[in-house]
């Protein structure tokens, strides 16, 4: 039972100057990129059998290898930055990784329950409205629909030191994490198993591929 979550921070000399992400300019070197940040997610998860990394979707267009049971992973990419969030045996795992840029978000309130503007919005600072963003869009990737799921179906909570995901039909209880990158970035992670998001292990693949 593990979780490993990478993160790469792209030199910010690379972007052009009309400032457009790299990881967008340069397909074939994002698609790499991301199998080589696989593969190292596979060895830290310690499944060493021999594979090849065949990347399918489902029909929301959620990630998962064909030859690997028990493996889930997601990535998410914003500005310079993106990561992989791997984990085996423990469920669907998603993640969201967000740039804080300055935003008016009390537009965005009618996309969250009252319960959640109340938590999170009511101070009005930048990071708590983009902790919760990257904590839902994380619950709608575990879940493998991405925001085909009403963002309204589900609530988020941090009552008693603990991040849950409830949704308001059926009751059921997921868990989340969240952690920042320096000042500028903030993720979220969420699946069913707390003691692996408590556990999980941040690397740092930017200093791997760049020694």
């Amino acid at each position: 039972m593990s979780l490993v979550v990478l993160f790469y921070k792209y030199d910010i000399k690379l972007l052009d100057s009309g400032s457009r992400n790299i990881l967008n300019q340069d397909k074939l070197h994002f698609l790499t990129l991301k199998n080589r940040m696989l593969s190292h997610a596979i060895i830290q998860l310690e499944r060493f059998e021999p594979y090849q990394l065949k990347i399918v979707n489902n029909k929301y267009g959620k990630p998962y290898l064909k030859d690997i049971k028990n493996l889930s992973f997601n990535f998410s990419n914003t500005k310079d930055c993106i990561i992989l969030a791997a984990a085996m045996d423990i469920g669907e795992i998603g993640a969201d990784v967000e740039y804080l840029k300055p935003r008016n978000f009390k537009n965005y309130t009618t996309f969250f329950t009252d319960n959640e503007n109340e938590e999170f919005l009511k101070k009005g600072t930048l990071n708590d409205f983009y902790r919760l963003w990257v904590l839902k869009e994380s619950y709608t990737k575990a879940l493998g629909k991405g925001l085909n799921i009403p963002l309204k179906s589900f609530e988020v909570s941090t009552k008693k030191d603990e991040i849950t995901f409830i949704n308001l039909k059926t009751g059921d209880k997921l868990y989340g994490k969240t952690f920042s990158f320096g000042r500028k970035y903030i993720c979220g992670v969420c699946n069913k198993n707390k003691q692996a998001l408590n556990n999980l292990r941040l690397i740092n693949f930017s200093q791997l591929i760049e020694s």
